[in-house]
């Protein structure tokens, strides 16, 4: 077993604040782990699966999770600026107040994801599949969205939503 500066890299540890910055967790099974207030900037979680696990109000600057999975993940208040998820799957997470300036999610599955009150800003959405999402009073502006889909996702006070994509 794996512990990186006191904090055990397995499937439901208690990891809140730990310091993960630059961390090889690539392929890693972190599913249901607390990773509250961790710092991960610069994280390579390729493929790891984060299925379950609670991120809220952490630090994910410049994270690459390419294929990374998280399903019921929750991003709240996390901090994901020029974090880069290409192809990853976030079915029902949660980034509600998260802050996403920059990331790439290109071709992510964002199935019934919520970002309410999030801010997604100059983002790569390219072929993300926000379908059954919650863009509440979110920041949407200045974003790639070629081939975006966004069916049934609820746009109510949505800043820079693209509103003709429903």
């Amino acid at each position: 077993m794996v512990v990186v500066n006191g904090c055990p890299l397995w499937p439901y540890a208690q990891c809140p604040g730990a310091d993960l910055r630059h961390a090889n967790l690539v392929g890693r099974d972190l599913r249901g782990v607390n990773f509250r207030g961790a710092r991960l900037a610069r994280a390579d979680l390729r493929s790891a699966n984060l299925a379950g696990a609670v991120l809220d109000g952490a630090d994910l600057t410049g994270a690459h999770g390419y294929a990374l999975n998280a399903p019921g993940a929750s991003f709240r208040e996390a901090r994901l600026v020029g974090a880069s998820f290409e192809q990853a799957r976030f079915f029902r997470a949660d980034f509600s107040g998260a802050d996403l300036r920059g990331a790439s999610l290109e071709m992510a599955r964002l199935n019934f994801a919520q970002f309410v009150g999030a801010r997604l800003v100059d983002a790569n959405l390219q072929e993300a599949k926000f379908v059954a999402s919650n863009l509440r009073d979110a920041e949407f502006d200045g974003n790639l969205l070629r081939f975006a889909i966004f069916p049934d996702t609820l746009m109510d006070g949505c800043r820079g939503c693209p509103l003709d994509r429903r």
